[in-house]
C-alpha cells in the first residue's frame, strides 16, 4: 500500500466498530512509539462546541508569536490531511503514509479503530516536525477518547450540551463526568462553560486540579460592540481586545489559556488574531458579485444552533434567509429545527450517509412546513441557489458532511 486512499481504506477495515472507548490498546502502541508527549508543551481541548475555534485561536497566536506548533483537529471539512496542520499548514500525503506504515509495523497484533490510527498518525507527525507546542482536539467526549492518552500542561473544555447521548450520557451531569476525564492532577483545568454541571467541579476538586472556571475564575467584562476586556483571578489582564470574528468565548478562553500556560506569546498578536482568522465552516461568510451571500455553519446540535440563530439575528441582510440543512441522524433534529425555523419560510433539506447515522431526507422535513425535500446536499444547495436572489443570504447549515459539499463547490 503506498497510496493515500489505499492506507484510509485498509485503517477502516482493521477493527470490528469504528467507536471502542477503551484506552489500553491505542495506549500501548502509543508507548511504543514513545509519542505520550508529542511536543514540550501540550494543550488537549474537549468540549460540546468551540473546540476548533479554540484551538485556532491558540495556533495562530502562538505561531505568529515565533513557536512551531502542531494541530490535530477533527472532523474535517474537506480532505483528510487537514487533521494535522503544522505552522498551519497541511502535510501532504506522503507524509501521513510514512506514519501509517510505522504505525502498523509496530502495532504488531494489536486492533485498532480508525480514530485511534489516526490519533497515533498525529501524534508521531507533530512530534516528528519537532514542534514546540501541540494542540490537541478532543474527539468525543472525554475520559475515554483516543487523544486522552497524552500527558497534559493544559486541558481546557469549552461546555458541556447534550450530543452524542447514546454514548456519553443522558444529561449534562453525566455528559460532564465524561468531558472531565481530560483533566489531570495538579495540572490547570480550565472551564469555559458559563454554568458548568456540578460533576465537572466535583472532578476537578477530586484529582486536585488547578481549576479555572469562567464567572469565578476568570471574566468577561464590560463588552460591547466594538470591545472587551478579560479578568482572571480578581484582576484585569487585558483591556479593549477587538471583537473576534470567531465565538467570543472560546478566543477569550483560548486567552486564559495562553496567559496560565507561561509561553512567551504577544497580546498584540492576538488581538491580530481576533480581527483576521477564522475556520471554514464556522459561520463563514462568502460574498458573491450578483448572487446571493452564502453562510456556511456546522451547526448540528442545538446548543450551536442557538448560536447560529443569534448571529443571524444581528446579521445585516436586505432580503430573506434561505436555508439548506443536512442533519445525521443520530442528532437532535427535532430541536436544532426548533431554534432556527423562524428565520425563514424556505427551507432546502436534504439526506446524509454516514453508514448507521445516515439521515433520510423526511427525518427533517417532517418538522418543518412545505420544506423542499433533495436526496443530495448538493442538489439541495443549488435549487436553493437558483431560487435566490442577489439581496438574498443563503444559510448552508448542520453536519459537516452537510457543509463540506457546499464549500468545495463555492
Amino acid at each position: 500500500m503506498n497510496t493515500m486512499k489505499e492506507w484510509l481504506n485498509y485503517i477502516d477495515s482493521l477493527h470490528g466498530q469504528n467507536i471502542d472507548m477503551g484506552l489500553e490498546r491505542i495506549k500501548a502502541v502509543a508507548a511504543k512509539m514513545n509519542v505520550l508527549k508529542p511536543a514540550p508543551f501540550v494543550f488537549l481541548v474537549g468540549g460540546t462546541n468551540g473546540k476548533g475555534t479554540t484551538c485556532h485561536t491558540l495556533e495562530m497566536t502562538l505561531l505568529k508569536s515565533g513557536y512551531k506548533v502542531g494541530v490535530y483537529s477533527s472532523p474535517v471539512i474537506e480532505e483528510y490531511n487537514e487533521s494535522v496542520r503544522i505552522q498551519n499548514q497541511q502535510l501532504d500525503d506522503a507524509s501521513f503514509v510514512q506514519a501509517f506504515k510505522y504505525i502498523n509495523q509496530i502495532r504488531g497484533d494489536i486492533s485498532l479503530t480508525p480514530f485511534e490510527f489516526n490519533t497515533l498518525a498525529a501524534f508521531f507527525l507533530i512530534q516528528q516536525n519537532q514542534s514546540d507546542v501541540a494542540i490537541i482536539e478532543v474527539g468525543m467526549g472525554g475520559a475515554t477518547d483516543a487523544t486522552n492518552i497524552i500527558d497534559v500542561d493544559i486541558s481546557i473544555l469549552t461546555n458541556v450540551a447534550l450530543d452524542h447521548v447514546d454514548w456519553l450520557g443522558q444529561n449534562r451531569d453525566e455528559i460532564g463526568t465524561t468531558k472531565a476525564g481530560i483533566f489531570r492532577e495538579n495540572k490547570i483545568a480550565l472551564v469555559g462553560d458559563q454554568n458548568p454541571p456540578e460533576s465537572v467541579i466535583n472532578y476537578i476538586q477530586e484529582i486536585q486540579a488547578k481549576g479555572l472556571i469562567r464567572n469565578k475564575d476568570w471574566i468577561i467584562q464590560n463588552k460591547n460592540e466594538t470591545s472587551w476586556s478579560l479578568s482572571i483571578q480578581g484582576n484585569t489582564y487585558a483591556t479593549d481586545l477587538p471583537i473576534p470574528l470567531m465565538p467570543l468565548e472560546n478566543t477569550a478562553l483560548a486567552l486564559v489559556a495562553l496567559k496560565e500556560s507561561q509561553l512567551n506569546f504577544k497580546l498584540d498578536v492576538f488581538k491580530q488574531v481576533l480581527i483576521e482568522d477564522n475556520l471554514p465552516g464556522r459561520f463563514q461568510v462568502i460574498d458573491r458579485p450578483n448572487k446571493a451571500t452564502v453562510i456556511l455553519d456546522v451547526a448540528h446540535n442545538p446548543a450551536s444552533a442557538d448560536y447560529l440563530r443569534k448571529k443571524l439575528e444581528a446579521f445585516p441582510k436586505i432580503g430573506k434567509y434561505i436555508f439548506v440543512v443536512g442533519l445525521l441522524k443520530n442528532k437532535d433534529i427535532e430541536g436544532v429545527i426548533q431554534l432556527t425555523q423562524t428565520l425563514s419560510d424556505q427551507w432546502y433539506c436534504a439526506g446524509l450517509e454516514d453508514g448507521p447515522r445516515s439521515s433520510n431526507v423526511k427525518d427533517i422535513s417532517k418538522y418543518l412546513a412545505n420544506a423542499h425535500e433533495y436526496g443530495h446536499i448538493k442538489d439541495a444547495w443549488q435549487a436553493a441557489d437558483i431560487s435566490a436572489d442577489p439581496s438574498d443570504v443563503i444559510v448552508v447549515f448542520g453536519s459537516f458532511k452537510a457543509v463540506s459539499p457546499v464549500l468545495q463547490q463555492l
